[in-house]
Parts: C-alpha cells; sequence; structure tokens
C-alpha cells in the first residue's frame, strides 16, 4: 500500500477483511509523465467521474511514483509491488499479478487506454452472477 492512499484504503476496507468487495483494477510501471502516466491518469478520473468503487492502481516496478494530483481522488487506492518477481517477464503479465495482489471480492480490470463511462458499475452486478466459487 502506498501511504499517501491509506485513507481510501481504510474507507474501503473493514476492521474484520482487508478484502475489497469491489474495484476496478489497472497497473502502471514506468517514467513520471510518461503516455502511459497521462492515460491511467484519464483511466482513474473516469471512474473518479462516473463510478462509486475503488480504482486500485498496481505499481509495478520500483520508478514509478504516483502524481500528488491522484492524491485528491478519494476512491483510488495505491498498491506497490515487488518489481523483482516479473523482470524476466513480459510487462503486460503485470495484469495477473495485479489482478491476484489487489483483492477484491469481484473485480473488473481495466487497461491504461480505457475509460469508463456512466452505468460501468452495472457490470460489477453481471460478472458477480457470472461467477462461481
Amino acid at each position: 500500500l502506498d501511504c499517501e492512499f491509506l485513507d481510501a484504503y481504510l474507507r474501503w476496507t473493514s476492521n474484520t477483511s482487508e478484502w475489497l468487495q469491489e474495484a476496478y483494477v489497472t497497473y502502471v510501471g514506468g517514467k513520471r509523465g510518461s503516455v502511459f502516466e497521462r492515460a491511467i491518469t484519464a483511466l482513474v478520473r473516469s471512474v473518479a467521474l462516473f463510478s462509486r468503487r475503488p480504482i486500485v492502481v498496481v505499481v509495478v516496478d520500483d520508478i514509478y511514483v504516483p502524481p500528488v494530483a491522484w492524491r485528491s481522488l478519494p476512491n483510488l487506492i495505491v498498491y506497490k509491488m515487488h518489481p523483482r518477481i516479473s523482470r524476466n517477464m513480459p510487462f503486460n503479465f503485470n495484469k495477473v499479478r495485479a489482478m491476484l495482489a489487489v483483492r477484491a471480492l469481484t473485480g473488473i480490470e481495466l487497461d491504461s487506454d480505457q475509460l469508463i463511462t456512466g452505468h460501468m458499475d452495472r457490470v460489477f452486478v453481471r460478472t458477480k452472477a457470472e461467477c462461481t466459487e
């Protein structure tokens, strides 16, 4: 957990469980100011505008630092993941790592080139209905 996002984390978890009931999930890495940072920023802003669910951004390297502006987004949680596990794997393998690490009972994985719009939260209902234990 990036401690700058502790308040959002505490808002979405409980004393009895650190698992999120529902969350959007994505991942990022690399240098600040990159095209990927701008894309992820647009994505997290779209979730802030159109959703009442949290979005978890998993930082998958030891280089990337989230922009200060992200701290104003109340439903954004940022996790940091140790990069060494996947250094010899393709970068997009981090998508799977992020989905597993987030601890969301129901999650929707989003890529950096996506945005959400109104009513996207309805997908959580269908996801829960279609998934089995």
